[in-house]
């Protein structure tokens, strides 16, 4: 009996993992207003009754759990980031340019890239709140930097109180590059030459007082 309810409960999961997963995909490539409850359910296979059932408040209720799914998850990856020590300024950009690197390609998985999409195009039915995924992550990632180039502020030369103003320009330069080429472009993929262009946007930066 007991094995019987955990297959159950495991169905269960599938099943709403999959009306998710299906949501986000149909969201981020149709769009809010012309994604429809049917469209959800014939393309997740799914009952309408089943989909009512995980998701009482229908679309928007579906919507919002979408927006919110796994943002956690993104932050943790952030967390996780090991930075290396380093013994020069130019091994100091170098970590910081690895660690924009793993921000990026955090940002470009494949369901956190469409959430991302979702949250940037779908502004008008974004409750409030709903969107601060991203400005923890963007405080988060600035953090972890601020702390990184306190650690080894030897190699900057630089008075403390400065290296938050730093970090925030740093990572300013790393959110335009984002919004240019995965918000506007579509491109998610750094192609050599954005990327030479970021490293030498940081190195000017580090080399000079902001």
């Amino acid at each position: 009996m007991n094995e019987i309810k955990k297959v159950s409960t495991k169905n269960h999961l599938e099943q709403k993992e999959r009306l998710l997963d299906t949501a986000r995909e149909l969201f981020a490539t149709m769009g809010y207003e012309a994604t429809t409850t049917r469209k959800i359910k014939e393309a997740s296979h799914t009952s309408e009754g089943l989909l009512y059932y995980y998701f009482p408040g229908g679309k928007k209720e579906l919507f919002d759990a979408v927006v919110l799914d796994k943002s956690w998850d993104r932050e943790a990856v952030i967390e996780a980031f090991q930075f290396q020590p380093v013994a020069t300024l130019a091994q100091l950009k170098a970590e910081i340019m690895r660690f924009f690197k793993a921000v990026w390609e955090n940002l470009i998985q494949h369901d956190n890239y469409q959430i991302f999409m979702i949250t940037v195009h779908e502004q008008a039915v974004i409750n409030d709140g709903q969107d601060e995924w991203i400005t923890r992550l963007n405080h988060l990632i600035v953090g972890r930097l601020n702390k990184y180039l306190r650690d080894n502020n030897d190699f900057l030369q630089n008075k403390l109180s400065d290296l938050v103003l730093m970090s925030k320009t740093l990572v300013a330069n790393l959110q335009a590059l984002i919004f240019s080429d995965l918000v506007i472009k579509g491109n998610r993929q750094i192609s050599s030459h954005q990327f030479e262009a970021l490293e030498q946007q940081v190195n000017f930066i580090l080399q000079h007082d902001i």
